[in-house]
């Protein structure tokens, strides 16, 4: 009976895994193709399967996705922020809003992270990032220097929170 549930665990993650590697790459590819609201639904529902995944070392999946899904809220934020010098007033409003919210949302996924993962320089990075977008300077700097000791010995520069 044991070894039954057991297998019946595997299974199970391993279907879950399979079901968070594909809403990656559709992720991905959207964001590609330029549907960046498509690459957030997406890239959010990889997170809440990754959420699900049993606990075990090594980690079932090789990477915590919301450092993904934190880059692309601070893309869709930066891309709102573009459209603001092309709009006319009231729609530059609307869309400064539409940037600040997904900043803010990438910080909520950015600290989460940091909540499972302390010290995670990707993460670091990107909360940094998401601060600076929300004009919060001095917490963005502080973050920047936490992200500086994490990841002073490492061998890649960053310029966002995952390749």
């Amino acid at each position: 009976m044991t070894r039954i549930r057991i297998i019946i665990a595997v299974a199970a993650a391993l279907a879950l895994g399979l079901g968070l590697g594909a809403n990656i790459l559709a992720g991905e590819i959207a964001g590609a193709q330029g549907g960046i609201e498509t690459q957030i639904a997406k890239l959010t529902e990889a997170v809440a399967m990754q959420d699900d995944l049993p606990y075990i070392e090594p980690p079932s999946w090789f990477y915590p996705v919301r450092q993904s899904l934190g880059a692309a809220l601070l893309a869709a934020s930066r891309e709102a922020a573009d459209d603001m010098t092309f709009r006319e007033d009231r729609l530059a409003v609307l869309s400064q809003r539409r940037s600040q919210a997904y900043a803010e949302q990438a910080e909520a996924v950015y600290r989460e992270d940091l909540r499972q993962y302390p010290h995670n320089g990707w993460s670091l990075f990107g909360l940094a990032e998401s601060l600076r977008a929300q004009g919060k300077q001095s917490e963005a700097t502080e973050v920047r220097r936490r992200f500086e000791t994490a990841w002073q010995n490492a061998d890649v520069s960053l310029i966002a929170s995952r390749f």
